[in-house]
């Protein structure tokens, strides 16, 4: 798929602001305490081996990052998952160990400033915890490659190697 970028889509639909306005202290809240916990394990190291990191990365910080364990619509469908009948899954395009990943290094950056991560990084980079609908047969470990792409090149859906293709959302 040439010249994607699910940023900036969901940037300029109207999920972002929608999402935002409704669900933006929520989204803050789960975020901060998640960052909290990701500071205090990261700061205790012999309290937690590499595994439990792993996976509170890949859980609380992507699944349950934002408090969507399901990640939320970024208005996006697959051509298939439009076609009426087809069964459907949203996808979680970016990941959620490579999103975990990227905000324990942003987060890190910051010198672990909270309210900078809550209050700034946040709401720019609130796209990586939405999903892409996409039809059941597309959503399979040969169709959407996991874990071998950087969050750059998934955000142009570079993974999607066997994919019906992106309908767009309308703009405002």
């Amino acid at each position: 798929m040439k010249n994607v970028n699910i940023k900036n889509l969901f940037d300029k639909s109207w999920k972002k602001q929608a999402l935002w306005e409704k669900r933006g202290n929520n989204f803050k809240n789960w975020f901060k305490q998640n960052l909290y916990l990701l500071k205090y394990i990261d700061d205790n190291p012999d309290l937690f081996n590499e595994e439990y990191l792993k996976q509170f990365k890949r859980l609380m910080v992507g699944y349950l990052g934002v408090g969507c364990q399901k990640g939320f619509s970024a208005g996006l469908k697959s051509v298939a998952a439009c076609i009426k009948g087809t069964p459907t899954t949203p996808d979680h395009w970016a990941g959620m160990t490579a999103v975990g990943d990227l905000v324990n290094q942003e987060y890190k950056k910051t010198g672990y400033d909270v309210d900078q991560m809550v209050n700034e990084w946040l709401y720019e980079n609130l796209y990586l915890w939405g999903t892409i609908e996409v039809a059941q047969w597309e959503h399979h470990k040969d169709n959407i490659i996991q874990n071998q792409h950087s969050i750059e090149e998934k955000n142009e859906l570079k993974h999607y190697i066997n994919f019906s293709g992106l309908k767009e959302p309308a703009v405002k």
